[in-house]
């Protein structure tokens, strides 16, 4: 982050609180530093192993994903599942449980991070990513275990889709979380930090079928609960935010993208130090901490 603005009715604290989950209702980062952390001969090469599995083993598979990830007692999902670990050594510990299911088939190998992103099938030509070909419309979902019986019915509705839906699958992911969790829940306006994974189905069909979109009937989602799927389901994060848009940028000047609604959902602080908007003109600039993007693992 460059620069910032400093003004005598703006409350840094509560400023860089807004920022760092809902920035783009409040300012626009013109630039930012990075670290770049440089590959050399020790860490260039990575390990992956996949394992494949028939639809039967779905419950074993993601049990004993589950219990990586905190675990979960739920029972519970495709024609094929495919599995795979990655990293700079993929402990015994980890893949041994996989192999013991008796995949039908396995692949592993070394290779550098370019070829992690082919392995997976999120290279630059491969379909989630192509600029051409077929429509991809993703939903994710961010979940802390993965639900075993709401998988088995991702399965089921995968099964019921005609033919020219295909090519959709569902992909489930779980990253280093460690340093995104190590911060209080409180300490910012990003409100999803218990989750450990992302679940996000790629729902694949011909460019053509987007015409369908124009005859198919909607249906509204309500107001409350799909910004708080943004921003939070609990309530005095929604109060805040909603009380500092108000005080800030009540004129919506931020709102290009997905904005705080001040029209949705339940304001109950409107008595609770609502300052006028605050006047820019005679705002300075200085300098502001240097963010760093630092991976978590």
């Amino acid at each position: 982050m460059g620069v910032w603005w400093k003004c005598p009715k703006l409350n840094t604290r509560i400023f860089f609180w807004a920022l760092r989950g809902a920035g783009h209702n409040f300012a626009i980062v013109a630039a930012f530093e990075y670290k770049v952390y440089d590959i050399t001969e020790d860490n260039q090469a990575w390990g992956y192993e996949q394992f494949y599995f028939e639809e039967a083993k779905l419950e074993e598979v993601l049990r004993i994903a589950n219990g990586m990830v905190g675990g979960i007692d739920n029972p519970g999902p495709v024609e094929l599942i495919v599995f795979g670990l990655v990293g700079k050594g993929i402990p015994d510990a980890y893949s041994s449980q996989f192999r013991a299911l008796k995949p039908f088939d396995t692949v592993s190998g070394r290779t550098d991070l370019a070829g992690v992103s082919a392995m997976i099938g999120f290279d630059i030509g491969a379909p989630p990513c192509a600029k051409s070909g077929p429509t991809l419309q993703r939903v994710p979902l961010a979940l802390e275990t993965y639900p075993i019986a709401g998988m088995h019915a991702a399965v089921d509705v995968l099964k019921s889709l005609p033919t020219e839906f295909n090519r959709t699958l569902v992909i489930l992911e779980g990253y280093s979380v460690n340093a995104v969790q190590s911060l209080s829940g409180e300490s910012t306006a990003y409100a999803d930090r218990p989750s450990n994974l992302l679940i996000s189905p790629f729902i694949t069909h011909a460019p053509a079928m987007r015409n369908w979109l124009s005859v198919a009937p909607c249906t509204a989602m309500r107001c409350a609960d799909s910004w708080s799927r943004l921003y939070g389901y609990q309530q005095w994060r929604v109060d805040k935010l909603q009380k500092l848009k108000r005080r800030w940028d009540p004129n919506g000047q931020f709102g290009w993208y997905l904005p705080i609604d001040l029209d949705c959902g339940r304001w109950q602080n409107e008595k609770d130090d609502v300052s006028p908007s605050v006047d820019f003109t005679n705002c300075a600039f200085l300098e502001a901490p240097r963010v760093q993007l630092i991976p978590s693992c």
